[in-house]
């Protein structure tokens, strides 16, 4: 027995080294990696981010960060999407421990939303030992909430060694990171050492969590955050203009929102035919990343159709066009508002799906692809409840578009399913919130 005891103890102590080791490695690597992404960009249709870079150094290089409360509850959400899961937590949580908060996020498009809910914002700066300590000395956090998927080694390893415990916030992980993850499963136990419990959205991601090593007893199931979202009730004036000028005889509009250019010919094509049944049909396009935008101007000349850029084009032209595309982010909500039915992308390509449930928080009926992998439990439900509806190809999309649109009975009850699963799926806020600290 005595012998056992020695031998489990020697491997521990074995796998905590090797642990300590793959992290200095990664910590040796981390600059490497960032440049390597950056250089990436050259070769890709996203290349436009790196003309904003510049001003971002000083942050992402932790030079010179913004003045932030010390003391603070930090909250990291990679981006916009994240960052609206915690629009409703941050603030609840803060007062629910009379702290301030601050929030940092991997993205610009991520800083700008969360500057809707504080002004303590800043971008996280590289995931390197050095970077992020200046970040935690600088501020003094008394606590870290990850949001959904982004670990960082580096910054979960210092606020183990700074003594800041830390909480993972609408947890998820896929299959393919699970796995990465048990191959680095000493890296892995060594930076979950600070984890006081992990909040997940489903019992499949929980399932995964508990079989990591360093987690034991600390994975719980609270859902998604991003099914409380109550931004909804707010109302954005400069749409409402503009959906009066794109639309002055109130005909139906299609949004199709997030969308990547790999799906935006089958959106394109199911939109024309729908047109030849429902003539009068708007369709507004907001691309996921607004750098990919000329793509999808190419794809719309491509199709032959009429269409005009928001805030780019004077009212005259847009009140002409059949087809408004979104140059700004930050207004999707207010356009689904608008809308009589929308489309979520990432789902018609290998992505996996952006946020399902955001057009439900208007009643509005869901299409989506069947590449909803990352929005399983949403999409799954509203397929059940009949308030999503899955479409592969073009004739998909026209068919579901004539079916809501020209029966006022069936896009009636498409509405009230899709607002009844967006009510069953929310509570992960309070769950949250009562599991923290």
């Amino acid at each position: 027995m005595a012998y056992k005891t020695k031998k489990k103890i020697k491997q521990q102590k074995h796998l905590k080294l090797m642990g300590r080791f793959i992290f200095i490695l990664y910590t040796a690597a981390a600059p490497i990696l960032a440049a390597g992404y950056l250089f990436s960009l050259i070769f890709t249709p996203r290349r436009g981010r790196l003309a904003k870079l510049g001003p971002e150094l000083k942050e992402r290089l932790a030079v010179e960060l913004p003045a932030l409360p010390q003391n603070a509850l930090w909250f990291h959400a990679a981006s916009m999407g994240e960052v609206k899961a915690i629009s409703v937590l941050a603030p609840l949580l803060a007062k629910k421990l009379d702290k301030d908060f601050f929030i940092t996020t991997s993205t610009a498009t991520g800083k700008k939303e969360a500057l809707k809910i504080t002004e303590n914002v800043t971008l996280m700066p590289v995931d390197f030992y050095p970077f992020v300590k200046k970040l935690i000395e600088q501020t003094k956090p008394v606590m870290l909430i990850n949001a959904e998927t982004e670990i960082w080694p580096a910054a979960f390893h210092l606020a183990d060694e700074y003594g800041i415990p830390v909480y993972i916030a609408s947890a998820r992980i896929s299959q393919g990171t699970f796995s990465l993850y048990k191959k680095l499963s000493p890296l892995t136990e060594y930076i979950f050492r600070g984890v006081r419990k992990v909040l997940c959205q489903s019992e499949s991601d929980a399932e995964r969590y508990r079989r990591l090593k360093g987690l034991e007893g600390r994975v719980y199931v609270t859902g998604n955050l991003k099914y409380d979202q109550t931004s909804a009730a707010e109302k954005n004036t400069e749409i409402t203009e503009l959906m009066r000028i794109f639309n002055p005889h109130s005909a139906p509009v299609f949004t199709a929102g997030c969308t990547h250019p790999e799906e935006e010919g089958i959106i394109l094509e199911g939109y024309k035919k729908a047109l030849e049944h429902i003539p009068e049909l708007k369709l507004v396009i907001a691309p996921r990343h607004l750098e990919q935008i000329s793509i999808t101007e190419k794809n719309i000349r491509n199709a032959e159709l009429n269409y005009t850029v928001w805030p780019d084009s004077p009212a005259a032209e847009t009140a002409k066009a059949s087809i408004l595309l979104i140059n700004r982010t930050g207004v999707l909500q207010s356009l689904y508002s608008c809308s009589a039915v929308c489309f979520t992308g990432g789902t018609l390509d290998n992505t996996g799906g952006h946020n399902l449930l955001e057009p439900a928080l208007f009643s509005r009926p869901v299409l989506f692809g069947p590449g909803y992998r990352t929005a399983k439990i949403a999409g799954d439900a509203l397929v059940k409840n009949k308030g999503g509806f899955i479409i592969r190809t073009a004739d998909d999309l026209a068919k579901e578009l004539k079916s809501l649109i020209l029966h006022t009975e069936a896009l009636s009850e498409a509405e009230k399913n899709s607002c009844r699963t967006l009510k069953e799926l929310q509570g992960a806020t309070n769950r949250t919130l009562n599991m923290i600290p």
